[in-house]
């Protein structure tokens, strides 16, 4: 557990940080998901939890207790503590992003680069998912970046544990990823990833064969276009992409992202209720206090 201070001892969001009300977007609208969609969000989760045919008994004695969580949250506008409702996963969220946005227009002249990570073996059958702690696999990604010189590159970096859902192979795949944005020199540490077996791009494990060849470590550079890359690194929705057949066993992605079906996506609230906003984050050489972010020698 840290010491000293948590990310609840972040401050609220200030001008020119506030995530539903600034944006550094030439046309000035806001993309951040307002309360008001999140609210009907959380109404139809709390109807899609009411079906608890496809469930096994402890799956509907948790989908049951979150239901009615939910239900009086919608009712007394008190949003239910857990990651599963809409409402309170972006409160949750709001001061953490608005202080790295913050962070991140301080560092403006040094280099920075958007990260997305999909090293080999987050890949997991839906009927597995329960075995599954988020803060596990960051911690393996941590352990990389101290193996490869990452931690003690010059510079920080945040990263958040993302998914897709794929109901069209085996039974249900879900594929887990890591978003991040790194600052200074530890982007060109980044590469140093190359050298480990598994970030190599070849599609090695059974849950993944047949689509395409894609690069497991992407850096995008510079940023623009904020809060956006930065909001993207900490998501609160998973969408499910569904793939497709083509010829000779290759599998098309769906560019299209639409909701995980039943009862998969009950079972996915089930699961995002078991954590906190803290298991989904990376921080590297980086601290919350009650200031903001603070950078840390490795």
């Amino acid at each position: 557990m840290m010491a000293g201070p948590s990310y609840s001892d972040l401050p609220k969001p200030k001008k020119p940080h506030r995530l539903d009300k600034d944006t550094r977007h030439e046309d000035g609208i806001v993309r951040f998901r307002d309360r008001e969609t999140n609210i009907k969000r959380d109404i139809r989760r709390a109807k899609l939890l009411e079906d608890t045919s496809q469930l096994t008994i402890w799956e509907a004695e948790r989908a049951r207790d979150l239901q009615e969580r939910l239900q009086r949250a919608n009712e007394t506008g008190i949003p239910a503590e857990t990651l599963a409702s809409a409402v309170y996963h972006r409160e949750a969220r709001m001061p953490i992003l608005s202080s790295w946005w913050k962070l991140i227009e301080e560092h403006q002249d040094q280099p920075q680069g958007f990260v997305t990570l999909r090293p080999q073996g987050m890949l997991y059958r839906a009927d597995d998912l329960f075995s599954v702690r988020p803060a596990d696999l960051l911690k393996r990604v941590q352990n990389d970046f101290n193996r490869q010189g990452i931690t003690a590159a010059p510079g920080f970096g945040f990263f958040g544990l993302d998914a897709d859902f794929d109901a069209n192979r085996y039974g249900g795949v879900i594929d887990f990823h890591v978003h991040g944005i790194v600052v200074g020199e530890k982007i060109k540490a980044i590469d140093n990833l190359k050298k480990m077996r598994k970030y190599d791009n070849a599609r090695l494990d059974p849950l993944e064969q047949g689509l395409p060849i894609s690069p497991r470590i992407q850096v995008k550079k510079p940023l623009f276009n904020l809060p956006d890359p930065i909001t993207y690194c900490l998501e609160s929705w998973v969408p499910h992409r569904p793939t497709r057949i083509v010829e000779e066993g290759s599998r098309k992605r769906s560019t299209t992202k639409k909701e995980i079906p039943s009862p998969f996506k009950q079972r996915w609230l089930i699961w995002m209720d078991m954590w906190s906003i803290v298991d989904f984050i990376l921080l590297s050489n980086l601290r919350p206090t009650k200031a903001g972010f603070q950078l840390i020698h490795p």
